[in-house]
């Protein structure tokens, strides 16, 4: 099955727990190295639950294929087109993955309120501008 991997740091993404609705498992557990949340889509496709060990695979710029054994610790219900390819995994074991130091990014991901969904465009420009000054431009 092919899956986007999203990295993230449970502890310091605290509203996401307001966006997924688990069917089983703990979110808090996806603070652990070595550690998934997938879809029940997903779950249900692999005959996998909570408890279960998954490898990944993933193919490296170089030609290879680095792997990563992980533990499913959440199971989320489907949220649509995007949860039926894309998963969740400590940052860390993203990074052992594939190999990266705590200064790489692919990319950043930010959430906004509905409220925010006007200013976009200058939520944009400052964050674009900030970017910059900082200089990963």
């Amino acid at each position: 099955m092919q899956l986007g991997l999203t990295g993230i740091d449970i502890k310091s993404e605290p509203k996401i727990a307001s966006v997924l609705q688990l069917v089983s498992g703990k979110l808090d557990d996806l603070a652990q190295p070595g550690t998934i949340l997938i879809f029940d889509n997903q779950a249900e496709k692999l005959g996998v639950k909570v408890g279960d060990a998954v490898t990944i695979s993933a193919p490296t710029t170089r030609g290879t294929n680095n792997t990563i054994d992980v533990r499913v610790v959440a199971i989320a219900h489907s949220l649509g087109l995007l949860s039926t390819w894309n998963c969740f995994l400590p940052i860390e074991s993203l990074r052992a993955l594939y190999q990266l130091n705590q200064e790489s990014t692919g990319v950043i991901q930010i959430m906004l309120e509905r409220k925010d969904l006007d200013h976009i465009p200058a939520i944009a420009a400052r964050l674009r501008d900030a970017l910059e000054k900082g200089g990963t431009g």
